[in-house]
């Protein structure tokens, strides 16, 4: 009996499956080289994948030996198809996180088919479809059998399949063995995905040990007995709110942050010819990396690391905002039937709410529509505003998500910058056109005030080990923040817009948003005392010495790899499970380069340290790794 381990000419032409282990490997490494990897690579561990990779392959095809001539045929197509699936969903996950697929990428797309369902429409469904094509074309070509073998005896059949299950018991024994050791280390895609499927199980056979997860909630409750503003000063103001919320808008492309672009035309000559209406926030961070996380916190107040109970009886923005009697729409261009987010936002929703779930669109980008287009529903809540009604609106934008929009039906003239990131600007910047264009038609933008702000930052070239869900350095973290006040208001209150105009060079974070438009509104301290809300309002002084955080994990939230950021004013912290602890005298060194932990002064060490104990989430990272 021959056995495909043979080296000569003819063995080598039947074994298939050799030459399919060596075209992924090679696959495997080409993809290696495309970013900065988050793994370590360990020539020790890497023989074991090696190994582990080779058992895999040789039980597969003692399994299709075991088939009938005609089955083999069709096995090699679907497994040929499988390896294809493998090697290109390694290479996007790969070129976005600098990493294999793990446990915890694995349950999120399980959890939410929507969500997968979008990165296939997003990352296949268009010229890549060509690509994965050829690529399974050339796997099938390996796959397929070169010789016709005939139907297998009784007891050879039984012999390759006892061969099989044993390759795949010796696979799994040496996982097992192996799974703390190549932890961290590079490992190839298959054996990573089988490492996953593994640790999955736990999920399917075990309850969560979580168990807490975003949910419907009544977030008016706290918000019962809370009377309309009894200042006689704001009774006769009508100023109307609305927030700008970017997906993925990072500051390396925004020339106020002295980057050069050319990318926004339309919102760069309205910045610049009216600088005295525009604060612009130099220090300005996001609360989290991870939209599902960030988003929530940023339209209640309520920091990632505080109690799933509080963020559950928080009141949203848009709940204030109708104890005043205020009109209130929510217009995102994202999809949100993933992670729970609208069972979560929407139980206690504005009185308009379109979101991309809504809206016959079709998917212009990954999870979402054109924001040109959506411009239509802002249009269309503006229209139902009677005359001299207040409105708070939130206008939520998809463009910048990777892999960033490249193309827009809405536009005559189509981006062409070399930077796909900027292409997405452009498009974003004609959505901001229209909404300008709706308020000054309709006179609202004399009475508007407008916030713009990010979920999160994002780069499209890696320039850290970390993926974006993981990095808490300042090209993901810091993030665009500006405050348009109109110039009715700005004479009205000059000692506010000082205030304002004072903490554009402090530290202030997307938490900040709630009390700032609740000082805007005039609700009284006695009502955000009863939200207990954790950040501060723009329209107080902040202190220098403030320091602002982020985590991408909480109590709804849980990921295999987590972190956090603590940023003061001159130095920044970042800290992961995917890397040594790392500080940063982000005034000598903005790009993060030279790590000063080892020799930070034991006085600026404590004042990290003792941030950490303070915050329950934090310290129980701290102390899954010894810092």
């Amino acid at each position: 009996m021959k056995l495909p381990f043979g080296f000569g000419t003819n063995r080598l032409k039947s074994a298939s499956w050799l030459w399919a282990f060596i075209v992924f490997h090679l696959l495997d490494w080409c993809i290696y080289s495309v970013r900065i990897p988050v793994t370590v690579w360990n020539g020790y561990v890497y023989s074991i994948n090696i190994m582990l990779s080779f058992l895999l392959f040789a039980s597969i095809a003692y399994i299709m030996r075991a088939l009938p001539s005609r089955s083999q045929k069709i096995a090699s197509i679907v497994v040929a198809f499988g390896q294809t699936w493998i090697i290109a969903s390694h290479y996007f996950i790969f070129s976005a996180l600098g990493e294999t697929v793990n446990v915890s990428m694995l349950k999120f797309a399980i959890d939410n088919p929507t969500y997968y369902a979008g990165f296939i429409n997003t990352y296949l469904l268009n010229k890549n479809g060509v690509f994965f094509l050829a690529l399974w074309c050339i796997c099938t070509f390996v796959w397929y059998p070169k010789q016709s073998l005939a139907y297998s005896a009784e007891k050879r059949k039984v012999f390759y399949i006892s061969i099989a299950v044993l390759s795949l018991l010796l696979h799994f024994i040496i996982l097992n063995q192996v799974r703390i050791v190549i932890k961290g280390k590079k490992i190839s895609a298959d054996v990573a995905l089988v490492f996953a499927l593994k640790n999955y199980l736990r999920y399917f056979f075990e309850a969560d040990k979580y168990g807490q997860k975003l949910h419907p909630a009544d977030h008016k409750k706290c918000l019962h007995g809370v009377q309309c503003c009894s200042n006689k000063e704001s009774n006769n103001e009508n100023w109307n709110i609305l927030i700008v919320v970017n997906e993925s808008w990072g500051k390396n492309y925004v020339w106020l942050y002295d980057k050069a672009d050319n990318c926004m035309p339309f919102f760069r000559s309205w910045v610049e010819n009216e600088p005295d209406n525009f604060l612009v926030y130099q220090s300005a961070f996001s609360n989290s990396n991870a939209t599902d996380v960030s988003m929530p916190s940023l339209l209640t107040g309520v920091p990632p690391w505080e109690p799933n109970e509080k963020l559950h009886t928080a009141p949203f923005v848009w709940n204030w905002a109708s104890t005043l009697g205020m009109k209130t729409f929510f217009v995102s261009s994202q999809h949100f039937s993933w992670a729970d987010l609208d069972d979560f936002f929407f139980s206690s929703p504005p009185e308009i709410t379109v979101n991309a779930d809504r809206t016959p669109l079709p998917k212009a980008n990954d999870l979402g529509v054109d924001d040109i287009a959506m411009t239509q529903y802002v249009a269309s809540a503006l229209d139902s505003i009677p005359p001299k009604k207040r409105f708070l609106g939130i206008y939520h934008t998809n463009a910048l998500h990777g892999p960033f929009q490249q193309h827009s039906d809405y536009l005559e003239n189509q981006p062409n910058f070399s930077v796909k990131y900027e292409n997405a600007l452009y498009i974003l910047d004609a959505s901001y056109k229209k909404v300008y264009t709706l308020l000054k038609k309709k006179d609202m933008l004399e009475n508007t005030i407008i916030i713009f702000t990010s979920d999160h930052g994002e780069t499209e070239f890696a320039t850290h080990k970390p993926g974006r869900v993981n990095s808490f350095y300042d090209d993901i973290m810091s993030i665009p923040f500006m405050i348009y006040v109109p110039p009715r208001w700005r004479r009205q209150n000059s000692e506010k817009y000082a205030i304002l105009r004072a903490n554009e060079k402090k530290q202030i974070c997307n938490i900040d948003i709630v009390p700032t438009i609740l000082d805007f509104l005039h609700f009284p301290p006695e009502a955000k005392n009863k939200a207990s809300l954790s950040g501060k309002s723009l329209l107080s002084p902040i202190e220098d010495s403030r320091y602002v955080f982020a985590s991408n994990t909480n109590d709804v939230r849980h990921w295999g790899d987590e972190g956090f950021g603590i940023y003061g004013s001159k130095f920044h912290m970042v800290y992961s499970t995917q890397e040594p602890i790392g500080v940063y005298d982000i005034k000598s060194d903005s790009r993060e380069k030279y790590n000063k932990w080892q020799i930070l002064p034991d006085s600026e060490k404590k004042v990290f340290y003792r941030i950490i104990d303070s915050i329950g989430h934090f310290k129980r990272i701290a102390r899954s790794k010894s810092m």
